[in-house]
């Protein structure tokens, strides 16, 4: 894949864009240093490269979670097998990405049916401890139909005609969400088998690689999130607004455009990029929706969010039985633009509500932290890194379809209207002293507070 652009009014976002969609792809293909031999049926290892808090920090992860990646050829006329346990965990999904990191297709835990005689644990009810956790899932080269999909059944091509890539070669990302307490990044089993099936029968299963094995489970800070305040070099109002405005993203194009150049691209408006690179990207999850903010140092040091959290089951303990909520998952992370790597994530089951439902996020750098600014005194504190600007996302995961405000329905450019309460709103400190002068247990908001 060339990264070189002729036309001239777009061609710095289009190089970044195409940079990062080839950073990825070399990432998952180079650690195999035997695959050439196996190209004809598979490449390489099964998944060789994994993306998680010690590894591969890069398209704006989530610390909650982890990826597995592999690139497989799958036999003309045959399938890959991609065969497991249930991982002990909040969410998992088995997922194909185009060549550019946009998701092409995807089943998700509670789509993918048990082997006989199994169980499905994650499934409202059902029994999260079972030790019948067995599945199989088929990946096909070829679309996904619109209609009368074949269970557990993965493709190459999406229902709108987007596909992974180079007939009979697949992108498949393998994730997990919030492993319970003990359980490593895998969630306590085993990565799934990847299984080369020919048309006739014939049968490969492919090795496991030794480099990516799942380790145990850290959400701390990024290294990255470990730098001091950054000098203000450029005007407030360069990155992000006072306060802070939101928008929900739909593509590569639309989210470097808004992070970058404010919408704008040697003069060109945002539209025809979008238009031009389609939805999705930087290996997005198509489980979660996102809405992004930009928090820009120059109004100051010391932001504030404060929102509504939606309800999600509670599992990390361990749970016996799959509870239910408002959205499987949701989260708060701020990000660092220019590497595309996580600063710092808080989600769920670690962030503190009050009494009426509300949630207090403080982003500043390690060494501006306000000392209230601990889950002690009811705050969630981020980091900002070591940039003027921070971005920040927030993510929700597989609404149930009565839940009216969350990302997934929330309209480009109108979220407020329709996420409301749900949406954070944000106030700028001057320094860590003001926001401690308003005391331990109130940070000084109620559930009235709008900034």
């Amino acid at each position: 894949m060339s990264c070189t652009h002729r036309r001239r009014p777009t061609h710095g976002l289009l190089r970044w864009l195409c940079t990062l969609a080839v950073a990825g792809v070399a990432t998952i293909l180079a650690p195999p240093t035997t695959a050439q031999a196996d190209l004809p049926r598979l490449v390489g290892c099964a998944w060789p490269t994994k993306f998680a808090t010690d590894a591969n920090n890069i398209a704006f992860p989530d610390s909650a979670a982890s990826y597995w990646a592999s690139v497989v050829r799958i036999p003309t006329g045959g399938h890959v097998e991609i065969s497991g346990r249930y991982p002990h965990a909040r969410y998992f999904s088995v997922t194909t990405y185009s060549a550019t990191t946009q998701s092409v297709d995807g089943l998700y835990d509670t789509a993918i049916g048990p082997d006989d005689g199994g169980v499905n644990p994650y499934l409202p009810g059902a029994d999260r401890t079972s030790a019948h956790r067995d599945f199989t899932v088929r990946l096909v080269d070829g679309a996904a139909p619109r209609a009368g999909r074949p269970d557990n059944t993965l493709y190459t091509t999406s229902a709108d005609g987007l596909r992974t890539s180079p007939p009979g070669l697949a992108i498949v990302v393998w994730r997990v969400y919030v492993p319970d307490d003990g359980a490593d990044q895998a969630g306590g089993v085993p990565l799934p088998n990847l299984v080369a099936v020919e048309a006739g029968g014939a049968r490969r299963t492919l090795e496991p690689c030794p480099g990516a094995a799942p380790t145990a489970v850290d959400t701390g800070i990024s290294d990255l999130g470990r730098a001091p305040t950054a000098a203000v070099t450029d005007p407030a109002g360069t990155y992000g607004d006072d306060p802070p405005g939101w928008g929900k993203f739909t593509g590569l194009a639309q989210a470097v455009a808004d992070g970058v150049a404010r919408r704008t691209v040697g003069g060109q408006v945002i539209g025809p990029l979008a238009d031009r690179f389609g939805d999705g990207g930087f290996f997005d999850n198509p489980d979660n929706k996102y809405v992004v903010s930009n928090a820009d140092a120059g109004f100051g040091p010391i932001l504030v969010l404060r929102g509504r959290a939606p309800t999600a089951p509670r599992t990390a303990d361990g749970t016996p039985t799959m509870g239910t909520g408002q959205v499987r998952y949701w989260s708060i992370c701020t990000e660092d633009l220019p590497t595309t790597g996580y600063l710092g994530c808080a989600h769920d089951e670690e962030i503190p509500v009050d009494e009426f439902g509300y949630y207090t996020i403080v982003i500043s750098a390690v060494d501006a932290r306000p000392s209230t600014a601990t889950t002690e005194c009811g705050v969630t504190w981020l980091p900002a890194g070591g940039r003027q600007q921070t971005m920040v996302l927030l993510r929700n995961m597989l609404p149930d379809p009565s839940f009216p405000a969350s990302v997934q329905r929330a309209t480009p450019g109108q979220e407020k209207a329709t996420m409301g309460h749900y949406l954070p709103v944000g106030r700028y400190y001057q320094s860590a002293a003001a926001f401690d002068r308003l005391g331990c247990g109130s940070a000084g908001v109620t559930p009235g507070w709008r900034g």
